[in-house]
């Protein structure tokens, strides 16, 4: 399961995986963890927000790039840790 800290210009989301309950949760900041909803093995969605989140693959299989796309554009946030 994809997980670590993206980054971009904008408030840097962290990507969390729970261990304990095995879901994917996002989180900006300080703020509240959110869900991510599954669309497919490297699509996500959130519930009641317009828009994917989209894991990228380096050639090794690792999670390099979220892509955060919303209304056709797309905010690329690349990983730092």
């Amino acid at each position: 399961m994809p997980s670590g800290r993206k980054q971009a210009r904008k408030q840097v989301p962290t990507v969390v995986y729970g261990k304990q309950d095995a879901k994917l949760y996002a989180q900006r900041g300080s703020g509240k963890l959110t869900e991510l909803l599954p669309e497919s093995p490297d699509l996500f969605f959130r519930t009641g927000v317009e828009g994917r989140w989209l894991f990228h693959r380096d050639g090794r299989g690792r999670v390099d790039l979220l892509i955060d796309r919303r209304n056709n554009e797309d905010l690329i946030w690349k990983r730092i840790g």
